[in-house]
């Protein structure tokens, strides 16, 4: 338990020993008054029961229709260019006469692809596509209506021109009037701004459209880059494009058939049932199969990978499209225009002659005819034109049956119509009339749609449905490992996108597409690198994606709409109990809509017992209907929330705690957002969730700024500042701790205890010997020593000897730091040195400094000596950051040694396991490195290249900082060793400059001997260069005595006098190399 002002570790006690605040206990029993301990449920005396029941909250007001709503939508600018002019010298009747057939054709074009008008003038139109109902191709939409008006106006007598401006994103749609048959509305937004420049900018008769616009069309338009241009209003310039044309509905269709080229992972079984379908095709007993979905999770895909490259097949494929899904037999039409070969621009002769082969003896009568019209070409007779339609109809419908029958004589035929839940009922009817003949023919009929689609064909004997669920997460890793690679810049970030995108792969591939396109993840395919620092400020969804969940949550009644809008703000679970109080209706009705929710597969039950608990399916869901509620809306709500779980038990408040600080946060309470958002980032960073500590600590330095009296929180201030300084050092960011150290330099002159100021002054020590010479942190580790002697607390005394045995192990001074660190193996394993502080037990942190500080000067008799108490001190069999620092210290100093045993290799393997799990990137290096070094030497020269790779990346990600600076001459060697001589000199040049910067003896020593073992290897030597370099690094071994070192620069120098011919020397160094590595214990 801790002391809620100073975060002390209290024994009970009812007074904190460190400040003196009060602290409580016990509880005091409501009936007879008994006091009573904080655990228990029921009183001892009286039996009543002691848990608070959470007090009723007021339900959420009703939200009205005329309430401002956010949407992503795609918006259209469009005027007639120089109307002025052109009515100047007209009376206002004759001005409208003659724009006013032009505003039709413009406003006709928007109401054609289900646009919203917004606004129209004597000369132009606003309008948006995407609201108020959603549309998931709303970008694409706005584009064909652009097209369509321009086609329009220019096809009119009055030489008028329109200039067209679109933009997509996200406004804020207010409702400003109401009749009886529309409402009226007005919108706002930098999108709408960005969209009215496109317009104004464009020039007469053309269209233009932002990035933000193209991305969501891809290949389904033509476009021309105009470039980057300066636009009112807009910091930076904006990329822009002309808008040439619609892509022809062949073409689309094809798009269809090309899905993402993501990995193929996790549908075997699928692909095994689609060919068993095949093969009875081919054997002339064909049927017909429907991929089940929702969007996204690779029905396209799976029909790719069956037929592709499939040559003894005749593969016609077509589909539904959301704008055309009321026109009469459009797959129908587009796949027999492709069975046919007939083209866009085909003259009706080249129809007709193209017909006649497939029409030819068939005894449908008007056969010809009746493919034509299929086709819907003209050059059909007379008397064609003269029959009724019910036997149009009918023979439409037997001619292409029989031409299907035709097609499939000599080749098994492959139709594939895609989107069905995009048909009209007469492609329905079609499908049906062919299904009931299929069985005969050698004809394989596959369908896509996803579960909104009413299915009919289910009882039919000819017909099958595979669903395909969300792919399994061990394939999901697969295909994220395949596409991102390795790098441990990108490990926290593949496990986010895999969470938030529930087994959808083109979730997946839109996601990883938007952060390269935003510059955040370079590199290429299986090797990417993401720039975590502008990452974390990065939270927007792609379009894409928002466009296509917003549509499917739109389509829900409105109180379901309602009930998924409050969980969003809840979070991605939320209690029953909460949300039935929140919920506009009464609980008979809340949960019975949760449960049509958990139907439809928005939600579904997480957790029945003790308390019934809802989860979203899908991350994704709950992050747009979040995204679309107004911000008033959500503080309200995020209020009730935190009102609500303020009511539960302590024991329970301290458990959600992440959960209260979020809401108070969110909810903008800012004395409580401080408060819990300070509790929240102690208890993630304790548990190594080291994202969320930076989260919450910047969370509650923002809500500090709204706190008048600033005195009363400034400890605790300052705690938050350290958590968060922390969080980046583990996390391999040393370069965010500068600014923040500053800071509380500046705020510690008010602290009250001297506990705070000495963790300022520590942790300000600690990040000098980081960046800069370890002398020069000298007067800060005084000032921390003196703050912890006045707190008379022995974990702030221990942290101060771990502070000084890092500044002699980092300074070379390897003695003085041995004198140190056996005070650490002194201590009872019994004595707790955890400091609360900083979140560590300095006893454990100054045990793996005093191991690093033994095998890197070659101590390894002392190490031997303690070998067993290291191995045993702590549990090594769970993830932590002390079981990973001894792990790594553990393997490296076997490596060092010359051990290249099983031994080594078992630990350093759990070792990088280990730091990667905890988010402990500052010494992974140094583990990647030792294994690296492991491997060459027992001749596995292809994995000792692979990590050594790793190694590099993960010291170029953390830097040389602090414990990474131990690493350089482990990768030093393992280039050299690897016969990667240019790259090793060239590291090796770097470390050099950069040790010699900060005085780090010990590098400089080790880095010298290697660079001079390169001199060796050239085929010019250079005598002088490397006798110089040896005897400096020589002098340096001594004076911090590295005994490994040395014994190593004598064998160089061994190697150095035989080449030059003087084999007595060489003789004389090596005895005194063999000395000396006898004497220390270190295997050859």
């Amino acid at each position: 338990m801790y002391c809620n002002q100073c975060h002390f570790i209290l024994q009970e006690q009812k007074f904190c020993p460190q400040c003196g605040t009060p602290t409580r206990v016990t509880k005091t029993c409501p009936n007879c008054h008994k006091e009573c301990s904080l655990d228990s449920n029921f009183c001892g005396e009286c039996g009543t029961s002691l848990v608070t029941q959470p007090k009723p909250i007021q339900p959420m007001a009703n939200r009205k229709d005329s309430e401002a709503i956010k949407k992503h939508v795609s918006i259209l600018f469009a005027d007639i260019k120089e109307s002025t002019s052109a009515i100047s010298n007209l009376d206002p009747e004759e001005a409208r006469n003659l724009l006013s057939p032009a505003i039709e054709k413009m406003l006709n074009a928007v109401y054609q692809y289900s646009g919203t008008i917004i606004h129209t003038a004597g000369d132009g139109i606003v309008a948006i596509f995407g609201a108020p109902q959603a549309l998931e191709d709303h970008a694409f939409r706005a584009c064909l209506a652009a097209n369509f008006m321009q086609t329009q106006l220019n096809a009119l007598p009055l030489g008028l021109k329109i200039r067209v401006g679109l933009n997509s994103g996200e406004i804020l749609m207010d409702v400003v009037g109401r009749s009886e048959q529309h409402l009226e509305y007005d919108i706002t937004g930098a999108a709408v701004n960005l969209a009215a420049r496109m317009e104004q900018t464009a020039t007469p008769g053309n269209i233009q459209i932002t990035k933000h616009t193209l991305i969501l069309v891809k290949d389904a338009v033509e476009v021309e880059s105009i470039g980057r241009i300066t636009i009112k209003g807009f910091s930076e310039p904006v990329e822009v494009f002309k808008l040439k044309g619609i892509k022809d509905e062949s073409n689309l269709i094809s798009l269809k058939y090309r899905p993402t080229f993501t990995p193929f992972v996790g549908r075997n079984d699928t692909i095994k049932k689609l060919n068993e379908l095949l093969d009875l095709a081919e054997a002339g007993q064909g049927s017909m199969v429907c991929l089940e979905a929702e969007a996204g999770q690779g029905k396209s895909r799976v029909i790719y990978e069956l037929l592709n490259n499939n040559t003894s097949l005749q593969i016609i494929y077509s589909g539904g499209f959301s704008h055309l899904c009321n026109v009469t037999l459009f797959p129908i039409v587009q796949l027999f225009r492709k069975l046919l070969d007939i083209h866009q621009d085909d003259l009706t002769e080249n129809i007709y002659d193209k017909v006649c082969p497939y029409t030819k003896d068939l005894t449908v009568p008007y056969a010809t005819d009746a493919a034509l019209s299929l086709l819907n070409s003209s050059g059909y007779s007379k008397a064609w034109e003269k029959l009724a339609p019910q036997l149009k109809h009918k023979y439409l419908f037997l001619i292409g049956i029989a031409i299907l029958t035709k097609a499939c004589t000599n080749k098994t035929l492959v139709l594939i119509i895609e989107d069905l839940h995009w048909i009209d009922n007469e492609t329905e009817n079609f499908i049906s009339l062919l299904l009931n003949e299929i069985h005969k023919l050698k004809i394989l009929l596959i369908g896509t749609y996803r579960p909104s689609f009413n299915d009919t064909w289910l009882k039919n004997p000819n017909y099958h449905l595979i669903k395909l669920g969300p792919i399994p997460q061990k394939h999901l890793k697969t295909l994220a490992d395949i596409i991102l690679g390795t790098h441990p810049s990108i490990n926290s970030l593949k496990k986010d996108i895999l969470h938030a995108c529930s087994g959808n792969p083109f979730f997946i591939q839109e996601i990883i597409d938007s952060l390269i396109a935003d510059n955040l993840l370079t590199g290429r395919l299986g090797n990417y690198q993401l720039d975590t620092v502008n990452f974390a400020k990065r939270s927007k969804l792609p379009e894409s994606i928002f466009a296509l969940l917003q549509t499917k949550i739109d389509k829900l009644p409105a109180h379901q709409k309602e009930l998924l809008e409050i969980a969003s703000v809840i979070g991605e679970r939320f209690p029953y109990t909460l949300i039935a109080q929140l919920s506009t209706t009464e609980n008979k009705v809340t949960r019975k809509n949760l449960n049509q929710l958990t139907a439809l597969n928005y939600i579904y039950e997480a957790q029945l017992y003790p308390d019934l608990e809802f989860s979203f399916s899908h991350a994704l869901i709950q992050e747009v209907l979040y995204n679309t509620l107004l911000k008033k809306v959500r503080h309200q709500i995020h209020l009730k929330i935190l009102e609500f779980f303020e009511c539960l038990p302590e024991d329970q408040k301290k458990e959600k705690i992440q959960i209260l600080a979020n809401h108070a946060y969110l909810g903008q309470h800012w004395e409580k957002a401080f408060y819990y958002c300070a509790q929240a980032a102690e208890k993630t960073f304790i548990i190594n969730a080291l994202k969320l500590t930076i989260q919450y600590s910047k969370q509650a330095i923002e809500a500090a700024a709204y706190i008048k009296d600033q005195s009363s929180i400034i400890d605790s201030l300052i705690m938050v500042h350290i958590d968060m300084m922390h969080a980046y050092l583990h996390l391999g960011l040393p370069e965010e701790q500068g600014p923040i150290l500053e800071k509380i330099l500046k705020l510690s002159v008010e602290a009250k205890r001297p506990a705070v100021k000495c963790a300022v002054y520590g942790a300000y020590a600690t990040f000098i010997m980081g960046i800069s010479c370890p002398q020069h942190a000298e007067p800060f580790l005084e000032k921390a020593n003196q703050y912890a002697k006045e707190s008379k607390r022995q974990d702030l005394m221990k942290f101060v000897d771990f502070a000084f045995l890092l500044r002699y192990t980092l300074g070379g001074d390897y003695i003085k730091g041995q004198k140190i660190g056996r005070t650490f193996l002194a201590q009872q394993a019994s004595q707790d040195f955890f400091c609360p502080e900083f979140r560590l037990n300095f006893r454990y942190v100054g045990i793996i400094i005093l191991m690093i500080n033994q095998l890197t000067s070659g101590a390894f008799l002392d190490f031997d000596r303690q070998i067993e108490f290291y191995s045993t001190c702590f549990n090594l069999t769970e993830p932590s950051i002390y079981s990973a620092g001894i792990t790594t210290a553990l393997g490296t100093a076997l490596v060092q040694k010359g051990d290249f045993s099983s031994t080594a290799e078992r630990y350093l393997h759990l070792a990088i396991y280990y730091l990667i799990e905890v988010n402990f990137f500052l010494i992974l290096p140094l583990a990647q490195a030792a294994l690296a070094l492991l491997y060459l030497n027992t001749k596995r020269l292809k994995e000792g290249k692979e990590q050594l790779e790793k190694a590099q990346n993960s010291i170029e990600l953390v830097g040389y900082y602090l414990s990474s600076n131990y690493s350089v001459g482990f990768i030093a060697e393992g280039l050299l060793l690897s016969g990667q001589l240019t790259k090793a000199d060239k590291f090796i040049q770097n470390a050099l400059a950069l040790s010699e910067k900060r005085n780090l003896k010990g590098n400089m020593a080790w880095l010298k001997r290697l660079s001079a073992e390169i001199a060796l290897k050239k085929s010019k030597l250079n005598p002088l260069k490397i006798k110089n370099l040896l005897e400096e690094a020589l002098i340096l071994t001594k004076e911090t005595h590295m005994k490994i070192q040395e014994g190593k620069c004598h064998l160089t120098l061994a190697k150095y006098y035989q080449i030059s011919k003087h084999n007595e020397m060489a003789v004389k160094e090596e005895k005194l190399a063999y000395a000396i590595f006898k004497q220390i214990g270190y295997k050859l």
